[in-house]
């Protein structure tokens, strides 16, 4: 689908991933960290249960992380301040 497509890129969420099965989803980042002429954007979680190969191909191309304490803003939303 990716090389089929005129989009520039391509949106994944983390659910997408919930229900395919862990090597599935290890090629699945191969081919897509592969991809030269799209721009991928994708939600990903728990990136380490997915071995070493995946969480260095993640890493590799991130380039924006969130996480618990690692917000994306100064301000926290999640309090009710």
């Amino acid at each position: 689908m990716l090389s089929l497509t005129i989009l520039p890129l391509v949106l994944h969420d983390s659910i997408i991933y919930k229900n395919i099965e862990m090597p599935a989803t290890r090629r699945i980042l191969r081919i897509l960290a592969a991809a030269k002429s799209k721009q991928i954007f994708m939600a990903f979680d728990e990136a380490s249960k997915f071995g070493s190969e995946a969480e260095e191909l993640l890493k590799r191309f991130t380039v924006v992380k969130l996480a618990h304490d690692d917000l994306f803003y100064t301000k926290d939303w999640r309090t009710k301040k």
